[in-house]
């Protein structure tokens, strides 16, 4: 009887312990619509919350840090850092990187957070691999603080061929054609309009 007392004693102290010190756990990584994107273009990068601690109260605060290299990047102003799934408005700022997110509800299923927006610029003078980070994450259950490890995503870079480079000329210079020939039409246009009623 007292052993099987003990063995009771022993069972609920090990309850209490794992509900007093039970938290929300999960994982963060970036996912990208392309690994490989050339000077001047566009790459949009998602960062995904998974991996839930189940039957825990999930989470209702989140705080992070974009890294990326500001040499191969335009700047990332809050624009381009958009809302996905469940949070309220995110909080960017772009000098230091920070971004703050909260939730009206606790969260604790997988989804995709945020998008980033991200353009290469147009000066790219060789080939290179870079990193985007999503880094110090810590997020709030609404009494504990929880610490998740850095999301990476790898990207190479390419610069334009000197045929690419053409191209973009020639495309330009069809743009600036197009313009004049436009804004030619609205001239010669307005001044028949100022003709005629002259006229009349």
């Amino acid at each position: 009887m007292k052993k099987f007392a003990s063995v009771c004693i022993a069972l609920i102290i090990v309850f209490i312990t794992s509900a007093v010190y039970a938290t929300t756990t999960f994982t963060a990584k970036l996912e990208t619509d392309k690994s490989v994107i050339k000077a001047g273009e566009e790459l949009e990068i998602v960062l995904k919350l998974e991996n839930f601690t189940e039957n825990e109260k999930g989470i209702n605060v989140l705080i992070a840090t974009l890294e990326y290299d500001k040499g191969i990047f335009e700047v990332v102003s809050e624009n381009d850092i958009s809302l996905v799934q469940f949070w309220n408005a995110p909080i960017y700022n772009s000098e230091n990187g920070k971004i703050v997110m909260e939730s009206n509800d606790f969260i604790d299923t997988s989804h995709n957070a945020l998008k980033i927006k991200l353009k290469v610029k147009e000066n790219i003078e060789e080939n290179t691999t870079t990193e985007i980070k999503v880094k110090d994450i810590s997020a709030s259950d609404g009494e504990k603080d929880i610490y998740v490890e850095d999301a990476v995503a790898v990207i190479q870079v390419e610069k334009l061929t000197e045929e690419e480079i053409a191209n973009n000329n020639t495309n330009d210079n069809k743009i600036l054609i197009m313009t004049l020939a436009i804004l030619g039409i609205v001239i010669v246009g307005s001044v028949c309009i100022v003709i005629v009623k002259k006229k009349m």
